[in-house]
């Protein structure tokens, strides 16, 4: 499954497409049936109900973090404060899983170009990903 759907462990979604991941795509991996699931990083989820928690994982992280950025968004607020909203509220769950903190600021920054009209990821490079990590984790 690649970053796509992960079993503990937080996602990557730096070249995302989060609304169509969090809807259809998900919904066609579900309805492959596997009995097993490999994703990039995290636990080999095997047997039906561990693949499916991990879909549902990957699900409720991808909504949390859409809900949260087009609060901001809408409110007119920051790429900090929607950092900062999405982090607040998938810590606690999610926290202490490999790559939440080093991932979140990128999944958040694709995430806000998304919702900002920006269909297509941009290219990340090593100034981006620095300025990208300043911004949002200094």
């Amino acid at each position: 499954a690649g970053d796509l759907v992960e079993a503990q462990a937080a996602l990557y979604t730096g070249d995302a497409f989060h609304r169509d991941w969090a809807s259809g795509t998900l919904d066609r991996v579900a309805a492959l049936g596997a009995e097993a699931l490999v994703g990039g990083r995290g636990s080999v989820a095997v047997g039906r109900d561990a693949v499916d928690a991990a879909i549902d994982q990957t699900r409720h992280f991808l909504q949390v973090m859409i809900g949260e950025v087009t609060a901001v968004q809408g409110r007119g607020g920051t790429l900090k404060e929607a950092f900062e909203a999405v982090h607040g509220e998938l810590e606690p769950r999610y926290g202490r899983w490999p790559i939440f903190e080093h991932c979140l600021p990128f999944d958040v920054s694709r995430l806000w170009d998304e919702l900002s009209g920006i269909e297509r990821p941009v290219i990340w490079t090593a100034e981006r990903d620095r300025a990208v990590w300043d911004e949002l984790q200094a």
